[in-house]
């Protein structure tokens, strides 16, 4: 199955894979983030691989994120990419994000309303889903994550008062010399406008 969270047994194996990117990065115990950390809160995390998030009412797909790490004070949400960056179409928008009645509360359609918006074009499939205005970064995914997060926060964990972050690491090439001219024409052309999509997403 596709992006069910059963990535840990198959994915995992496979070295190409975000699953096994994420298990390399993070292992198999719980994360120590030092003090001298800019970016995230010190601590220790407890690691969660392939957290599943429901994003709209009645959808039987989840957002399916990489890892989550908590801690006390925070948690990270993570969305890994190896090569699917280089070689996966974006995905698309079902109508049911923009319809009211999916959203498990107004505030939360309101803001993911306009957002949708901003990353579909109005072109629209068999399926009645919209393609999303990003070619290379997948806005589209990004923004059914945020949904999920939020959703995670507001409804699973009321109360709770730590910071949410979402993190999307994207692998690059380490050896250039290993490409082709052309290919490393072509790498860059994609590596460029991801980074510049993610800019627009951003």
């Amino acid at each position: 199955k596709v992006g069910d969270g059963n990535e840990l047994e198959e994915k995992m194996c496979a070295i190409r894979s975000s699953s096994a990117m994420t298990y390399n990065l993070l292992g198999n115990t719980e994360v120590t983030i030092k003090e001298e950390n800019k970016i995230f809160t010190p601590g220790v995390y407890n690691v969660v691989f392939e957290k599943q998030l429901r994003t709209i009412k009645r959808s039987p797909r989840k957002a399916n994120l990489d890892a989550l790490l908590e801690s006390e004070q925070e948690l990270i949400f993570c969305e890994m990419k190896m090569t699917e960056w280089l070689f996966n179409k974006p995905g698309l928008v079902s109508e049911n994000y923009l319809d009211e009645g999916h959203y498990f509360d107004k505030e939360s359609y309101e803001a993911f309303y306009k957002m949708a918006q901003k990353i579909i074009t109005n072109e629209v499939t068999d399926y009645r889903s919209y393609y999303g205005c990003l070619q290379q970064y997948d806005g589209v995914q990004m923004f059914k994550h945020l949904l999920g997060v939020y959703n995670y926060v507001m409804q699973e964990d009321k109360g709770m008062h730590k910071k949410v972050r979402l993190v999307n690491c994207v692998w690059e090439l380490p050896d250039m010399d290993v490409l082709s001219e052309k290919c490393k024409e072509i790498y860059f052309e994609k590596l460029e406008l991801e980074k510049k999509e993610f800019q627009e997403f951003y």
